[in-house]
């Protein structure tokens, strides 16, 4: 908790492709799949746990960022709610950072995230694991007939990332 000054989450970017063909007046282009996913973490500090993690490239990791959500009306706050955002992938650097007096240390790491879960107050919006071919907002699945028509049936099994309900506020965990 408190390490990080900074996470930016993957952006869910579609990978297009154009089609143009013989009677059409002008070109289209068509979803064909996510462009790789990449978060970066802006630490605050050097924490030796987390140069041990982002400096094993074989290792996948899972991390947590919580939120409070805070909605508000001209009559004030009208609701707070958690947003829990659970990842997993794998370090892809490790910068060392630079050393200046009186400064603190910057450090951001980037990581290849394989599978993220965005959940508003415990409603899951976006879960998508590449491995394991699951593409869902809001509950519906995107590749249902996708994979269907690949005799995947409803996916490859998985682990779903687990979720800890004694994180409390925290910021940032990394299992």
């Amino acid at each position: 908790m408190g390490r990080a000054s900074e996470v930016t989450l993957p952006e869910i970017k579609q990978k297009m492709k154009e089609l143009e063909a013989l009677g059409l007046y002008g070109s289209m282009e068509f979803p064909v799949g996510l462009e790789k996913l990449e978060s970066k973490i802006k630490w605050n500090s050097y924490y030796s746990e987390v140069m041990a993690n982002a400096g094993n490239p074989l290792a996948s990791h899972r991390i947590q960022v919580r939120s409070s959500l805070e909605e508000r009306t001209s009559n004030g706050m009208m609701a707070q709610r958690p947003v829990v955002c659970e990842m997993s992938g794998t370090f892809s650097n490790l910068p060392l950072g630079s050393f200046k007096k009186g400064d603190p240390i910057d450090q951001d790491t980037t990581i290849a995230i394989s599978a993220i879960k965005l959940s508003i107050d415990g409603a899951v919006i976006l879960d998508i694991d590449i491995p394991a071919n699951v593409y869902k907002v809001n509950g519906v699945d995107i590749l249902a007939k996708f994979k269907q028509n690949l005799g995947l049936g409803q996916g490859v099994s998985r682990g779903d990332i687990p979720v800890s309900s004694d994180l409390g506020d925290a910021g940032l965990i990394i299992m």
